[in-house]
């Protein structure tokens, strides 16, 4: 647990920057791809990423091996692409697949990994590498590059003119699901 507080406070105070960078690119398409648990850790960044812009950047989520087919065609010249890079051997050689075809087809500064394991390049600025958890099971690393996305959602919608703390005042959306009834199943108590 230490190890991951730490790799998620390295984030805060080394990638805040970064964040406020890219979200003054004025992207309007964020592409979210993780492999295995890294997948829903894709979903939850874009809905993240949705909820904090008030739906003013869209966005989507896959598999890397799933986003190469008709997914990939959301690409435009307004949209980042961030890849979760899964610290399990077999799965990374897929991610890095798609992240090379990314980076041979988009610019660079367009394309952005988020790993644990350091690469060729993993310097560069388009390569996020959180130190101490490269030997952690996926389930765990999420946690530490959910706050990648988290700080990436934050600094976009301020950069929009938004208030994360509630993006739509007008209450489109609410914080709190209002409306839904929680209905009793059959048999059961």
């Amino acid at each position: 647990m230490e190890r991951l507080a730490r790799a998620g406070e390295e984030v805060l105070t080394t990638r805040a920057q970064a964040c406020r960078k890219l979200a003054e690119r004025g992207y309007e398409r964020i592409v979210y791809l993780g492999s295995g648990p890294l997948k829903g850790l894709a979903r939850e960044s874009a809905l993240k990423m949705l909820e904090l812009t008030a739906g003013r950047v869209a966005t989507w989520f896959d598999s890397p091996l799933g986003f190469r087919h008709g997914p990939k065609s959301i690409i435009d010249p307004r949209t980042l692409v961030v890849v979760f890079v899964s610290n399990d051997p077999y799965t990374r050689l897929y991610d890095l697949d798609i992240l090379a075809e990314l980076r041979s087809t988009m610019p660079a500064r367009d394309v952005l990994a988020i790993n644990a394991v350091p690469e060729d390049g993993s310097a560069s600025e388009g390569t996020w590498t959180l130190t101490g958890v490269t030997d952690l099971h996926d389930v765990l690393v999420s946690l530490p590059f959910v706050v990648c996305a988290q700080l990436l959602a934050l600094h976009l919608s301020l950069a929009l003119g938004r208030t994360p703390d509630n993006p739509f005042p007008d209450n489109v959306v609410n914080r709190v699901v209002r409306g839904v009834t929680i209905h009793p199943v059959a048999g059961r108590s």
